[in-house]
């Protein structure tokens, strides 16, 4: 059975199909990546999975001979993208979401809505994200705030579930992490009710990290390395891709953009404790400036004027590469 818990035995779940392609894929990268042979077989079939899509309509049908306005109980299509990593046009994102929302059970259970949620903040329809993440607070039952499956408090009491997907939506979704083969992707949006958002604690690369964004800025910060061999990690911005270096126990600032954390290319010396000045860093960004313990790395724009006695600049600046790195003390703001 699919997700859909309304359509049980049906053909070419495009849910269960994609998964499927999706996991012999996976299986074969990992495989390479260990150096292990990779049975032809395996990407063969994984081509040959058919994942049900109506050209015409441009959406995916949930199963053969599903018809739009025909009622599901719960996320199933929309979940093609976000968890299961199925890369879609953003108007094929946006057309699944729009039939399936019309088609679902106002009796859905909980995790429903966040999913929904997901795919809308994805697009950066804040306004439709915002009222279905709404929508999860209708399992919450006082006075202990225990999730029920069902908004009238039946079904399946603290419904881990439900708890799940809206856990999901703020981790995923406001922040827009994406665990990728290159690195741990992010894409932070800043919904109505929320003015800041902290993530602490990521374990990436063998490296701990801290993420915060708010509608200006994003702060990350590398606090400890859990192994020896963690390597060294940087911040790719986009689509500037202008490279930060992110050291231990030092907070990197940006405004808010899209981007990926990832390893360095090149090992960065330890820093030490010094004063530094405003540099002009080219792009991509080369800086091995010390810094002080404590201290932040802030990225702000440059006026020309500014840019004179630096110590180098980029012939062909780019969008990000035309930026001063300099130390603020902790505390202050972006």
């Amino acid at each position: 059975m699919p997700p859909d818990e309304y359509h049980a035995g049906v053909d070419n779940s495009v849910y269960t199909n994609a998964l499927v392609q999706s996991s012999l894929r996976f299986a074969a990268a990992l495989a390479q990546d260990l150096g292990l042979p990779v049975p032809d077989q395996w990407l063969e079939v994984a081509d040959e999975i058919k994942v049900p899509f109506d050209p015409e309509r441009n959406f995916h049908p949930e199963f053969d001979g599903y018809e739009p306005g025909e009622e599901v109980k719960q996320a199933d299509v929309v979940l093609l993208g976000y968890p299961v990593p199925f890369p879609l046009p953003p108007d094929v994102r946006r057309r699944n979401l729009e039939i399936y929302e019309a088609a679902t059970s106002s009796q859905g259970p909980a995790m429903t809505w966040s999913m929904f949620a997901v795919g809308w903040m994805e697009l950066k329809d804040l306004a439709r994200a915002q009222g279905l993440l709404d929508r999860s607070f209708a399992n919450i039952t006082e006075p202990f705030k225990v999730w029920t499956e069902n908004a009238d408090g039946s079904g399946a009491v603290n419904f881990l579930t439900g708890m799940g997907g809206f856990l999901q939506a703020l981790l995923f979704g406001c922040t827009g992490f994406r665990v990728t083969r290159t690195g741990l992707s992010f894409d932070p949006v800043c919904l109505a009710d929320i003015s800041r958002m902290c993530v602490s604690g990521v374990s990436h690369q063998g490296s701990k990290i801290n993420f915060s964004f708010s509608q200006d800025c994003v702060t990350v910060e590398v606090t400890a390395h859990t192994g020896p061999e963690a390597p060294p990690l940087e911040v790719e911005l986009w689509p500037s891709r202008s490279r930060l270096p992110l050291p231990t126990g030092h907070k990197v600032s940006f405004p808010r953009s899209a981007g990926r954390i990832q390893r360095s290319p090149q090992l960065l010396p330890r820093p030490r404790a010094a004063h530094i000045q405003p540099l002009w860093l080219p792009q991509p960004a080369q800086s091995q400036a010390e810094l002080r313990p404590g201290s932040r790395l802030c990225w702000t724009h440059c006026a020309p004027s500014q840019a004179s006695g630096l110590q180098q600049r980029d012939p062909n600046p780019r969008p990000w590469s035309s930026c001063c790195l300099q130390q603020e003390p902790e505390g202050l703001p972006c």
